[in-house]
């Protein structure tokens, strides 16, 4: 239990994180502010999205909790390559 709880913790002060620095970032590396806000904006909608659709994917096709890892690491990856760009 304790450690569900970490996790939860860690992924919503990522989450405030992303929000709250995530366009001085991108500002810093050349974005102007406002096409820098409306990307985390984007960013935190999708997020908020893809949990709950995940989720039922998951459940629907069965998978495995070894696969998570993975794609998590694929998302996360395709990510950091496409904040990059700025």
């Amino acid at each position: 239990m304790a450690l569900a709880g970490f996790v939860g913790g860690t992924a919503s002060a990522t989450f405030a994180n992303v929000f709250a620095f995530g366009p001085l970032l991108l500002t810093e590396r050349g974005c102007p502010a406002e096409i820098a806000a409306s990307h985390v904006s984007i960013a935190l909608w999708v997020t908020i999205a893809a949990i709950p659709v995940g989720g039922a994917l998951g459940g629907y096709h069965r998978v495995s909790t070894r696969a998570a890892p993975c794609w998590t690491y694929l998302v996360a990856k395709y990510a950091n390559t496409w904040l990059k760009r700025f």
